[in-house]
């Protein structure tokens, strides 16, 4: 624990320089507040890089003394991560040139929200379920932080985030129970985020989604395109799972579909490979016989989705899409057997518009067989 007297003006400086939040990277809690009872009270401490005394953290015989006072060396933390840095067993991990990136860091990005001009705010609104019986998680604080980066810090999510958390439904993904219950629990929370619309509350969306196919596609068509939002894609094998890739796919991704030459259809399968392949005969398996359409990628792949473009490219294609069928058939009954990534499903969801398609039924490969998932008519 730092003996040195920092003067106020420092004290000032730096808490204002952080925002009054823990600057050990990953945290970013605020220190000025118990998170648990709301209660304001200093939890923070202004923690030396090079320690004012050279037997202390990373301390040096010339330095300490010098920086004991400088701002360049201080680091606002909470009382968790100052102990972790200071440890003595863990000094080795947290040395001067991670330590001053961490700070570096934080205090660039609060400078960029300072700085920030026609900002526009938004709402975080989250999803999660079980995929593959395995639950899931999406950190409210990574998805404000992915926003931020991702628009240049254009656009604040300074609402309190809107969760539908369906991982504790009792049942199993290949009873009906399960899906009735899901459904449900996406139907309530989609009032409440539609109350918040009609309070004037929320103006944009920036939408995460972690669960079931299906349940994905089902929330993106309650929601349609009532209001305007982005829907991010989780990337795979990435430590910041809701950033673009730095260095994208540099083929483009093409999206192509294929209707049955049948001139008369009333129930239509639609076989949709993008993230991997679907077998014909796992759908002729459930809907024997039944006529089948085709859309897919050109590389059918579970990173597929690596910057907005291909987001884009799916959206119109999907909509083209929607609109033969709408043309050739009429108002057929739509089957739809998807291998789909998370943000393609909610975004194929919020383009199927009732008057054109009224009857659709998403199915999900449950345990070697597709299984009736969600339906909406």
């Amino acid at each position: 624990m730092s003996k040195t007297r920092i003067p106020v003006d420092v004290r000032r400086d730096l808490w204002i320089l952080s925002a009054g939040r823990c600057q050990f990277r990953g945290c970013n809690n605020p220190i000025n507040r118990n998170f648990l009872t709301d209660q304001r009270v200093t939890l923070g401490e202004f923690c030396h890089i090079i320690g004012d005394s050279d037997v202390g953290p990373r301390g040096d015989p010339e330095r300490s003394a010098l920086l004991a006072k400088d701002p360049s060396n201080l680091i606002l933390c909470c009382v968790q991560c100052h102990k972790t840095i200071d440890d003595t067993q863990l000094e080795a991990e947290y040395g001067e040139v991670l330590l001053q990136g961490m700070k570096q860091e934080h205090e660039l990005n609060i400078q960029r929200l300072y700085d920030a001009r026609d900002v526009k705010e938004s709402i975080p609104f989250i999803i999660t379920g079980r995929i593959a019986r395995t639950p899931t998680s999406i950190s409210a604080q990574h998805a404000r932080a992915a926003v931020l980066k991702k628009t240049g810090y254009s656009r604040f999510p300074c609402h309190q985030e809107q969760v539908i958390n369906l991982n504790r439904i009792p049942y199993t993904e290949d009873r009906s129970e399960y899906w009735h219950a899901a459904k449900e629990q996406i139907d309530q929370g989609i009032s409440g985020l539609l109350s918040r619309v009609d309070d004037r509350e929320i103006h944009y969306l920036d939408i995460f989604g972690l669960a079931q196919i299906p349940l994905l596609a089902y929330v993106g068509y309650r929601l349609g395109d009532r209001v305007p939002g982005t829907v991010h894609q989780a990337q795979r094998h990435s430590e910041k799972v809701w950033d673009w890739p730095a260095t994208p796919n540099i083929e483009p991704v093409d999206f192509s579909y294929l209707l049955p030459d049948i001139e008369e259809v009333t129930k239509l399968g639609l076989n949709i490979s993008i993230s991997g392949t679907v077998r014909d005969e796992d759908i002729d398996a459930v809907m024997p016989h039944v006529a089948l359409a085709y859309f897919s990628a050109s590389r059918p792949h579970n990173a597929v989705v690596d910057s907005e473009l291909v987001q884009q490219a799916f959206i119109a294609k999907w909509r083209e899409f929607l609109a033969d069928v709408h043309r050739k058939y009429g108002r057929v009954q739509l089957h739809i057997f998807p291998a789909l990534p998370n943000s393609l499903a909610l975004e194929l969801g919020r383009s199927v518009f009732p008057k054109v398609v009224p009857d659709v039924h998403v199915w999900d490969y449950v345990n070697g067989t597709f299984v009736r998932a969600v339906s909406w008519q």
